[in-house]
């Protein structure tokens, strides 16, 4: 049984269905996962993923998660998921992450799971933005700063996360003008750097510097 759910990792645990209309096969795969066929969806996707297509992979994956048209299986799962995260796939080093975080599959490991949603949230994964936000807040897996936090919550309303934009909110009374002029200018190289309009906030009177934003964790991941 999964123990207490942060609210972006729940929307990590449900089963995303990735497009990629140049690939008839998978098409053909998600067409049966839509009409609730897990069996022909899973002979299309395999023969994908075992060629090395990262959305093959994921969707392979997240069959054998919930154990839809085959035996639920957390370690298959988890391979799954690691050869599409190792590809550089946001939501497949999303999916590893949450694996890691619970103990699926695999011993439970919140700072390499923190490590992965971070990796995640950099490629513009919404999902993993908000949770790296989250565990940033709490210090879980990674060193707490309420001025990371507050940059991925932003980030991840950017991104479309429109609850990010509360809990934004709550860290801005925290912060010192200082801090917040900080996390403005990391936020705002984080926005140029991906041609992303800014959500409703506070504006920053501070010029941005030339530094990447935001930082990643001191602590190393094992294996890493």
């Amino acid at each position: 049984m999964i123990k207490s759910i942060t609210p972006g990792i729940a929307l990590l645990l449900a089963i995303e269905l990735l497009t990629c209309p140049a690939q008839a096969d998978l098409a053909k795969g998600l067409d049966a996962v839509m009409a609730g066929h897990w069996s022909a969806a899973l002979a299309e996707f395999k023969p994908l993923a075992n060629k090395g297509d990262p959305d093959a992979q994921v969707n392979l994956g997240n069959l054998y998660m919930r154990g839809l048209g085959v035996g639920q299986d957390y370690g298959t799962a988890l391979s799954w998921y690691e050869k599409a995260a190792h590809q550089g796939h946001p939501t497949g080093q999303s999916k590893l992450a949450v694996m890691l975080y619970y103990g699926l599959g695999i011993k439970e490991n919140h700072v390499e799971a923190a490590q992965w949603f971070l990796k995640a949230a950099e490629r513009g994964d919404p999902s993993a933005a908000m949770v790296i936000a989250e565990l940033y807040d709490k210090g879980d897996g990674i060193f707490a700063s309420k001025i990371d936090a507050y940059v991925w919550f932003s980030i991840a309303a950017d991104l479309g996360k429109e609850d990010a934009l509360s809990q934004r909110a709550h860290l801005a009374n925290a912060l010192s003008p200082n801090e917040m002029n900080t996390a403005l200018t990391r936020l705002n190289v984080w926005r140029r750097e991906h041609d992303r309009p800014q959500s409703n906030g506070p504006k920053s009177g501070t010029k941005a510097q030339p530094r990447p934003a935001p930082r990643t964790s001191q602590k190393k991941s094992p294996g890493h």
